[in-house]
């Protein structure tokens, strides 16, 4: 059933034809020296993004490709087209609305019906014994779990009810143990297997979080988080130009400072780990995808939902996956979503991705008996039941066909109880049994995605 449906569906969508205000003076000078420090722990040896790779793809594309891509994938608000052209010969992109306006695009695609330049990775017979050889595959897990999901905020602390044990568990935990069985499987299978990370409590940035303060900010013990010279220093810092303009860091600043010392420095920790150090982490889980190349890329996330969901269960219960595109028009104010937008108009990888996530969230419902959402998600745009194009970091800046999934909903009732079991160890990590049957859903699906471009003759982005 999931092979005929999908080989169809590979057919359709594979082949379509196109308030701290003022800062004391006396820290200022700690200040300018904490934010050259923290770019150049934030951006590292980062070189400028470039169009030039996207050259030999002129004329490549066809208008009805792009205005497909865009219309059904990849704009999600009306401000999106402040950025972008599309004429039937060309597509110019523009650094902002006021450059469009003065028609002084920063790149332009031009359309046409030549080959693509990059050869396609050549298939392997296909083996029922190692259905999988040739496939080269890239896990990630998601967040970093141990010692850290506390600070992370990653986690589930359910209080006993109802006479029964309280479920404690966290995400990272669960992502690292599931990516190491799945590795396993898929390896049995014949396919190459890299893992991002492979231990809870481990980020991929070469540098801990703990040594990252120690490098960035000087601080040492757990008394330095609680100074009051410190924590004006670190408000300084997320105040500052030093870092992108993520969401909900004001709210978290104007938080911090009506909070005690003590509890500041803990929202402190919590808000320099997702606002600064998470972006590092990311940056290298990229890195470290595209130097190898993979066929595919999958992110093993699990779900949470609605308020206080680290306290509190649901009865909601579903699984879903994101897949790149679903772009703002604020988010092309930066360089670096505007070169994304261009490479998803000149690769399959969105199609791909689609195609891998839609057998990924049939074989979560088949396998895990839990229903797919299918209603409307912030920040995301709906492109098929249980599959969503979402502007996410890793989803925008890998280089092969992703899908990010997010399986099952750690606080619901009944999964909240199955995920705190501790009645497994894989590659040393006490793990519940629920998770196994994760990884079995994504290797159905990953086999099926891949018999599917093979019966269609169509390859992964090489």
């Amino acid at each position: 059933m999931l092979k005929m449906y999908y080989a169809k569906k590979v057919k359709l969508l594979l082949n379509i034809e196109g308030s701290f205000v003022n800062h004391v003076v006396s820290n200022l000078f700690a200040l300018l020296m904490i934010v050259s420090l923290s770019l150049t722990a934030l951006c590292g040896q980062i070189m400028e993004p470039s169009y030039a790779p996207f050259e030999q793809y002129q004329h490549t594309v066809s208008y009805v490709q792009a205005k497909n891509l865009i219309d059904n994938y990849l704009r999600l608000d009306a401000e999106f087209d402040n950025y972008i052209s599309l004429a039937p010969d060309h597509l110019d992109i523009f650094t902002s609305p006021a450059t469009k306006q003065a028609n002084e695009p920063e790149f332009t695609l031009f359309f046409g019906t030549q080959s693509s330049p990059v050869e396609q990775k050549k298939l392997q017979l296909f083996n029922p014994e190692q259905p999988l050889a040739g496939l080269r595959i890239a896990l990630d897990p998601g967040h970093l779990g141990g010692n850290m999901a506390q600070l992370e905020e990653r986690f589930i602390d359910i209080p006993v009810q109802n006479g029964k044990s309280a479920c404690t568990f966290n995400e990272g935990t669960l992502t690292a143990a599931t990516a190491c069985y799945l590795r396993d499987m898929l390896v049995s299978l014949g396919a190459e297997v890299m893992l991002t990370k492979g231990k809870p409590g481990q980020a991929v940035y070469e540098v801990s979080f703990n040594d990252w303060c120690k490098q960035t900010f000087d601080i040492h013990t757990e008394a330095d988080w609680a100074t009051a010279a410190t924590q004006q220093k670190l408000i300084s810092f997320l105040q500052s130009d030093a870092i992108p303009n993520i969401e909900n860091r004001a709210a978290r600043i104007a938080e911090l400072v009506s909070l005690s010392s003590q509890a500041a420095a803990t929202r402190l920790k919590q808000s320099l780990l997702r606002l600064c150090y998470n972006q590092l982490d990311l940056r290298a889980r990229t890195a470290k995808i595209n130097d190898w190349q993979p066929d595919l890329t999958l992110a093993l996330h699990y779900n949470a939902h609605g308020p206080n969901s680290n306290y509190k269960t649901i009865s909601a219960n579903y699984n879903m996956t994101f897949i790149p595109g679903g772009i703002e028009g604020a988010a092309l104010r930066n360089k670096t979503t505007r070169i994304a937008l261009i490479r998803f108009l000149v690769t399959p990888i969105v199609e791909q991705s689609h195609v891998l996530s839609l057998c990924i969230t049939q074989a979560m419902t088949e396998e895990l008996g839990v229903k797919p959402l299918k209603t409307p998600y912030p920040n995301s745009r709906l492109v098929e039941t249980g599959v969503y194009a979402r502007n996410l970091a890793l989803l925008r800046n890998t280089e092969s066909p992703m899908c990010y999934a997010e399986s099952l909903v750690q606080n619901n009732h009944d999964e909240a109880v199955r995920l705190s079991q501790k009645d497994d160890v894989i590659d040393g990590i006490i793990a519940p049994s629920r998770i196994k049957q994760v990884a079995k859903a994504y290797t159905n699906g990953i086999c099926a995605y891949w018999e599917a471009l093979n019966s269609n003759s169509v390859s992964p982005q090489s």
